[in-house]
């Protein structure tokens, strides 16, 4: 099975080189059916079957990818804000989580101004929250009590509240 392997990771990568990404995805496909290697040699695959992707362009699953890999800079490359605002921040959000500390909270902040900037309140209070930024999170709570959508809906609307509350006494 190793060496069918081996074999089979060594046609896909020369189809990448010679420019059938198509053919290449086929092929890395077959090899992600194997998940019982070892990490590193998965991860191998994937960053294949990623480039593929990027090639084909299908920055949407390449990006996907490259976050599963924890390749942030790959990832965004993958997501513009322009055009793939929500994607972009997730990219940010994912990131913040995995570093962790000060740059971790700059890293959420800047996720919650792309959230905001796509209208994503929700997710943007979350952020905020995340980043340590009160201020900010309560704000875009009380942005959320204003969505026309919360009309009608108690439930959703004491959740808001509760969060606008919490949000106020840190």
């Amino acid at each position: 099975m190793i060496e069918a392997n081996a074999q089979l990771l060594a046609r896909a990568q020369g189809l990448l080189a010679a420019g059938r990404a198509a053919e290449s995805e086929r092929l890395y496909r077959q090899l992600l059916l194997h998940t019982h290697v070892i990490d590193f040699e998965y991860d191998e695959w994937l960053r294949g079957i990623a480039e593929c992707y990027r090639v084909l362009g299908r920055a949407r699953e390449a990006g996907c990818v490259y976050l599963y890999l924890h390749a942030f800079d790959r990832a965004a490359e993958m997501f513009p804000s322009a055009t793939s605002p929500v994607d972009a921040a997730r990219v940010k959000e994912l990131e913040a989580r995995r570093v962790g500390g000060e740059q971790g909270n700059k890293l959420y902040a800047e996720a919650a101004r792309q959230f905001a900037d796509a209208n994503r309140h929700v997710l943007a209070a979350i952020a905020y929250a995340q980043a340590s930024s009160p201020r900010e999170e309560r704000k875009a709570w009380e942005r959320v009590l204003r969505d026309p959508r919360l009309r009608g809906r108690m439930y959703a609307q004491a959740l808001v509240h509760f969060n606008v509350g919490i949000a106020a006494t840190r």
